[in-house]
């Protein structure tokens, strides 16, 4: 299966839009907006809206997220 292939698979687009979801329940309770997560490190706030919408990342852009909230990753999880 090709990557393309992938991204088309309802399941893991349901899993994206999750994984997004719980980004954005954790940015929303410490009461953080979009730039205020870029002014705390990441690297751009239109790519973490993309992130929260559910588009594809990877594995490092998660760390990253991660720890320009001050939050382990398992806490994007935890949301659902």
């Amino acid at each position: 299966m090709s990557r393309r292939d992938e991204i088309g698979d309802p399941n893991l687009k349901r899993f994206l839009r999750e994984i997004g979801q719980g980004i954005r329940a954790v940015r929303d309770r410490k009461k953080l907006t979009l730039e205020d997560v870029e002014a705390a490190g990441y690297p751009s706030w239109r790519h973490l809206q993309k992130v929260e919408a559910g588009h594809p990342f990877t594995m490092s852009t998660l760390y990253r997220v991660a720890k320009a909230l001050k939050v382990k990753p398992s806490e994007f999880f935890k949301e659902q």
